[in-house]
């Protein structure tokens, strides 16, 4: 199967308000990445993202992204050039089609997770912790829970 990406209806109907997401205004896009991976890493963690995105989705090409915050102060990425995504992760066997905000949040945890083992402050892990615990509420959690384990 060839990964695509592809506009049109989303696997699931997301609407970001119901679980508490918050759309993070322009004026406030450059105090994400340090808080999401810390000063030292923002950099490594932006381009793990990327990278993640590229690795489970062959047809993804870069783009712009939008950040979410969610009310326990969670912060993930989501990419904008499609609703939905076909990913495909080798590392655990995981294939199925999410939306744009689940491709998002499954790519922040896989950076979270990685960037997890090079931060000495702890603020990858404890962020990662935070976007998990909340995806009980999400249309698409269990489809999350299953890319990233």
């Amino acid at each position: 199967m060839q990964d695509t990406v592809e506009q049109g209806q989303p696997m699931a109907t997301l609407n970001p308000e119901a679980w508490h997401a918050t759309h993070v205004p322009e004026e406030r896009r450059l105090a994400m990445l340090p808080k999401l991976f810390g000063e030292r890493l923002m950099i490594r963690g932006e381009h793990a993202v990327y990278n993640f995105m590229s690795a489970m989705c062959s047809a993804y090409g870069g783009g712009f992204w939008d950040y979410y915050e969610l009310a326990n102060g969670a912060v993930y990425m989501v990419p904008t050039g499609a609703e939905n995504f076909e990913l495909k992760w080798h590392g655990n066997g995981y294939e199925g089609r999410v939306s744009a905000h689940a491709a998002g949040i499954i790519v922040t945890l896989c950076a979270l997770s990685e960037m997890s083992f090079h931060d000495r402050t702890d603020t990858c892990a404890e962020n990662y912790h935070k976007l998990r615990e909340v995806l009980v509420v999400h249309p698409e959690g269990s489809q999350i829970y299953l890319a990233t384990d």
